[in-house]
């Protein structure tokens, strides 16, 4: 199921911050399965896949182990705001398209499963 959006924040620590827009995937389970963020450059979009970032999360341990936030450098800080930026963004878009994603999760038992 694809969702556009606009003006969704993230929240840290009970404060919202950031006003996104963009686009976001829910897997047939109902959870965010990726998020499309728009960037100043409209051509160039965020695009912050949970499947991705595993992976990406898994390399950055088998490069630098347990401690790879510490020790991974620039990569492991870019990966870290990308992860927690899909975080919480989805818990942000989860709450906003609860009513749709009822719905939806409804289809799929239903077998219509329509996206």
């Amino acid at each position: 199921m694809l969702r556009k959006f606009e003006e969704i924040g993230a929240t840290v620590g009970g404060n919202k911050v950031g006003l996104f827009d963009g686009e976001v995937e829910f897997d047939r389970s109902g959870h965010v399965a990726a998020i499309e963020v728009q960037s100043h450059d409209p051509a160039q979009p965020l695009r912050l896949d949970i499947a991705e970032l595993v992976r990406e999360r898994v390399q950055l341990r088998r490069s630098y182990g347990v401690d790879f936030a510490e020790m991974g450098g620039r990569p492991a800080a870019y990966h870290a705001q990308k992860w927690y930026l899909f975080v919480t963004l989805s818990a942000s878009l989860e709450k906003a398209f609860e009513d749709d994603i009822i719905d939806y999760l409804a289809d799929v038992e239903d077998g219509r499963g329509v996206a």
